[in-house]
């Protein structure tokens, strides 16, 4: 019985032996392996099958890409480098490089270069399939595929200086402990003007302290680094300017790089051809931690170093703690997505837009906590889109409203943009650019201009040329590019939110042509900052902005150089807020270091420009009734708190004198509690005389009078020659005489004649007449328009002279046959014919301003008549 036992017991050892030995290879095989071990395809891909976790285990090289149908494991420590192709990630497949429990410590590098197309067919939200060609260096997450990466946050975020590092030091001082090392790339934030004064460098030496942080660097810096927040206050708030320059590390532990870019020939097709990561519908991409390098394709739609292509509903994914640097095409892409997290990146050194919404579909993403630095135009005969090469084209005023391109480029406003910085842009910080079309994405429609807004706050801009816009979208006409058929040529556009919209504590620094401009129906911009600008708040149509601070001198030096450039930029002027079209309204708004004395420099023409900063300036249309200004303080006393003079040099809206106004509604605007409810306008008969007007020597300096506005209301006319068509717009010239009297007087402009612009002031509660002469011109087919802050209000009488005789006439209005008729007239409009000898007649005529449509004018004190068509037989 013992033999029998014992030769059992062999049988059943050589049985469990062998069983062992199988099922070991078959977890090698099919169940387990290491990614070393896998076989290689014809193509020179490597494939991870289905059902099937390969683990990176050691450095490879592979010339042809992995293809991920299983599951693809980085190990979370040790250093290892994948000399790749590219990775695909297919449905069922699975890259995951540490989890939020378990991050990689150690070092991972995916080495992308070129040599391996990748081709997919996808389904397009109409239901038809088309072949998306993806091209070479593809990093894909195709649909029923995850990407999961989790490197180190440690060198995440960023710091500011401790204090200010000075061109030529070789040491900065950081305000924190980070754990930085030496060999690690930096780059500092320019606190200048020019985005340029961005520097990069690798740090050589580390020295903590308790409180900071020295880091030596590898060269000196060449440029001066501000190092100091600074604080302000009225004597009812406080602000803060952070305007010490923020300092972030470009490097992370897990890195996805091209292995074979080339950047020295623009004409050149192979070159400024880096790796491009995408999300594909149906695909999830959780990126935490990643350094991207040498990324995205210029001149080739789709191909950008991070990017979720048309997936709709991505709720729970989401890029964070990344450094994205030195791209060709981009930096992060939201394409028809939607739920989203884009939080606590850093772009460093892109060309064409930074984070960008690309149709303006996409909604309820979150945008927190980013840098984007270094924002550059896009490679000429390389943009996708005019807004990241074009510099001017349809920029308006000289490009103080938009200019390409931009380090976020919000596209609709159901996101929210809150706590990020734009440091460094060739054109514009953030650019609010919403359409008035709807746009879709698989999971919704939306018109961008007619949505509401969710949060735009906390951001801030510094040293671009624009700071903020909410203006300048798509048209419909094409800009003819190659790259993109899609691309239309950028025009001005109109914010209509179903509901006033607050956007908070938003700060702008250093912009040389604007710091905040919008272009909507009634916006409020609460807590702002915002310092050494050119102009500081210049917006079309209603703004109000309260408890905000505009600071015209900041903690900066101030050297030749800035002087040189706002003596280029000065246009009309350097003013805090612009009258512009408006209107707007002011509530506890204070006035920091603004010029003292009068302050010139010439320009690089030569010519002498002045460079006073003054709280307020006028530079044109004006057109929309009287601004409003409440609890105003300057601190110290400017030179002039309002400056209407004309312009040294360039052309400002030639009727501009007559159609500015702010109403002081408690008399902290003239500094004058007694002038409560008084009116401020531009010092001219045609304004002020036989009215209840006056003024001061310090105002008359200003070029300004104070009006009681109890007995002193304000219209406007406006006269417009439509040629014949709705879209083919003409300037009309004549002269205006108020009450036989008071011509509009010239004389305040030296390069202006006596022809007015399209519009001019109407002085209401008064019995005047408003005569206006246009120069034996033909009228048929003008319009005349009246405004006015007070609904059903009539307009005085306006006298069209010297009209033909054939008989001018008001279209859908009442003719009547004396003044004594017109001027008791209370319908909707009127006129009459007044003979005066020879072949000419007055035409005379009286309007009503009725009440604004819900729809289009939201909470303002504003009034339109109708326009009505003169047509003369």
């Amino acid at each position: 019985m013992g033999k029998s036992i014992v030769r059992k017991s062999s049988y059943e050892l050589i049985s469990l032996l062998v069983a062992f030995c199988l099922a070991f290879f078959l977890a090698k095989t099919a169940f387990g392996a290491n990614l070393s071990t896998l076989p290689i395809k014809s193509n020179g891909d490597v494939v991870v099958p289905a059902g099937t976790t390969a683990v990176i285990d050691r450095s490879l090289t592979i010339n042809g890409a992995i293809v991920v149908s299983g599951t693809l494991k980085c190990k979370t420590t040790g250093d290892y480098t994948l000399n790749i192709r590219g990775v695909i990630v297919k449905s069922g497949g699975l890259v995951q490089c540490g989890q939020s429990n378990d991050r990689v410590t150690g070092n991972i590098l995916f080495h992308i270069s070129k040599g391996r197309n990748v081709n997919v067919n996808m389904t397009m939200p109409d239901g038809s399939t088309m072949t998306h060609k993806l091209g070479q260096r593809v990093f894909v997450v195709l649909s029923g595929g995850k990407l999961e990466m989790y490197g180190k946050t440690n060198r995440a975020g960023y710091v500011q200086l401790k204090k200010t590092a000075n061109a030529g030091d070789q040491v900065i001082r950081i305000n924190a402990k980070k754990h930085w090392s030496v060999g690690d790339r930096i780059a500092i934030a320019p606190t200048d003007f020019d985005a340029l004064e961005t520097e990069h460098r690798q740090i050589t030496k580390v020295t903590k302290y308790d409180t900071y942080t020295d880091l030596e660097l590898n060269s000196p810096l060449n440029y001066t680094h501000f190092g100091k927040n600074q604080g302000y206050s009225s004597a009812t708030k406080s602000w803060t300017l952070k305007s010490s320059a923020e300092v972030a590390n470009l490097k992370r532990n897990i890195r996805i790089r091209t292995a074979d870019a080339q950047w020295t020939d623009v004409n050149n097709a192979n070159h400024f051809m880096g790796a491009h990561m995408m999300i594909m519908k149906g695909g999830s991409g959780k990126v935490d931690a990643v350094e991207f390098d040498l990324m995205g394709q210029a001149g080739h739609l789709g191909r950008y170093p991070f990017h979720w292509h048309m997936l709709g509903d991505a709720s729970g994914q989401f890029i964070k703690n990344s450094s994205v640097h030195n791209t060709f095409q981009r930096c992060i892409v939201i394409h028809d997505t939607n739920k989203v997290k884009v939080g606590n990146n850093l772009c460093y050194f892109h060309r064409g837009h930074g984070i960008f919404m690309e149709n303006g579909s996409e909604v309820d993403n979150e945008i927190t906590g980013n840098l984007v630095m270094l924002s550059m135009l896009a490679y000429g005969g390389r943009h996708l889109l005019e807004s990241e090469a074009v510099t001017t084209q349809n920029s308006g005023m000289n490009g103080r409203r938009w200019r390409a391109p931009s380090s976020y480029w919000i596209a609709n406003p159901r996101n929210t943009v809150e706590d990020n910085i734009s440091a460094g842009s060739q054109g514009t910080g953030f650019w609010m650019s919403f359409e008035a079309t709807q746009r879709c994405n698989p999971s919704i429609c939306t018109t961008p201009a007619y949505t509401a807004a969710t949060s735009i706050a906390r951001n801030r801009a510094k040293a671009n040329l624009i700071g903020m816009t909410w203006d300048g979208a798509r048209s419909t006409k094409s800009a003819n590019n190659p790259r993109n058929s899609t691309d239309m040529i950028i025009q001005a556009s109109k914010y209509y939110p179903p509901s006033i919209p607050v956007f908070r504590g938003n700060q702008t620094m250093k912009s040389s042509k604007a710091c905040f401009y919008s272009r909507a129906t009634t916006i409020n911009l609460n807590g702002t900052v915002s310092s050494d600008c050119s102009w500081h708040h210049f917006h079309g149509f209603n703004t109000r902005v309260n408890d905000s601070i505009m600071i015209g001198k900041g903690p900066f030096p101030i050297t030749h150089k800035n002087k040189r450039l706002l003596a280029n930029e000065v246009g009309s002027g350097l003013f805090g807020m612009i009258l512009y079209d408006g209107p707007f309204e002011l509530r506890n708004v204070h006035f920091q270091n603004f010029s003292q004395v009068e302050e010139y420099y010439n320009d690089s023409r030569g010519r002498s420009q002045r460079i006073t900063m003054s709280p307020f300036g006028k530079i044109g249309a004006a057109q929309k009734y009287v601004n409003r200004t409440e609890s105003l303080s300057f601190s110290p006393e400017p030179y002039l708190r309002a400056d209407f003079r004309p312009p040294l040099q360039g052309v400002s809206y030639k009727d501009t004198h007559v159609s500015n106004s702010i109403l002081d509604k408690d008399g902290s605007l003239f500094g004058d509690p007694n002038k409560a409810g008084w009116v401020m306008v531009t010092k001219n008969d045609f304004n002020r005389a036989g009215l209840p007007c006056n003024n001061t020597n310090t105002w008359n300096r200003w070029n300004v009078v104070a009006c009681d506005y109890s007995r002193y209301k304000f219209g406007i006319v406006k006269i417009l020659d439509w040629g014949g068509t709705s879209d083919d717009l003409k300037t009309v010239y004549f002269n205006a005489i108020r009450n036989n009297q008071y011509p509009v007087h010239p004389s305040i402009y030296a390069n202006a004649d006596d022809q007015l612009h399209t519009k001019f002031n109407m002085l209401t509660d008064t019995n005047q007449v408003y005569k206006v002469d246009m120069d034996n011109q033909d009228i048929h087919d003008h319009e005349v328009l009246y405004l006015s802050e007070r609904a059903n209000e009539s307009s005085n009488l306006i006298r069209i002279t010297n009209t033909p005789s054939k008989g001018c006439y008001l279209a859908s209005a009442t003719r009547v046959y004396s003044e004594a008729e017109l001027l008791s007239f209370n319908g909707d409009a009127a006129y009459f014919r007044q003979g005066i000898g020879g072949n000419r007649q007055d035409l005379v005529i009286r309007i009503k301003a009725k009440t604004p449509q819900a729809d289009k004018y939201i909470g303002w004190y504003m009034a339109y008549s109708d326009a009505r068509r003169i047509y003369c037989n």
